[in-house]
């Protein structure tokens, strides 16, 4: 249900040539062809934002907490070109972002 909703969430903020999906647990990977480190950002801070106001009633007793988001951002091909170091590039930067606490976006300097 709940990696259901942010997906869904996701996509309000994406254009319909963009991708979302699910990576891991936890994790979703989306893809902004044609999109700048900037425009990645503007994405980012919006869906942050939205989530933010996410409530999931549990069996009428009350809400879950409202859910944190933390994201890495790596431009293609600004950054690389190879998909490989793309990926880890981003991961490496969603790692930095969730050590500096939570609902942090990190990207290139």
């Amino acid at each position: 249900m709940v990696p259901f909703y942010f997906i869904k969430n996701i996509r309000q903020h994406i254009k319909d040539t963009d991708a979302v999906g699910r990576w891991g647990g936890e994790e979703f990977a989306i893809s902004l062809p044609n999109s700048t480190g900037e425009q990645a950002r503007q994405v980012a801070l919006r869906i942050q934002e939205s989530l933010s106001t996410f409530k999931l009633q549990l069996n009428g007793s009350g809400y879950l907490p409202t859910p944190t988001v933390s994201m890495g951002i790596a431009v293609f091909p600004a950054e690389t070109d190879n998909i490989n170091i793309l990926i880890d590039l981003a991961d490496k930067r969603l790692y930095i972002a969730k050590e500096r606490g939570r609902d942090q976006i990190e990207a290139a300097p």
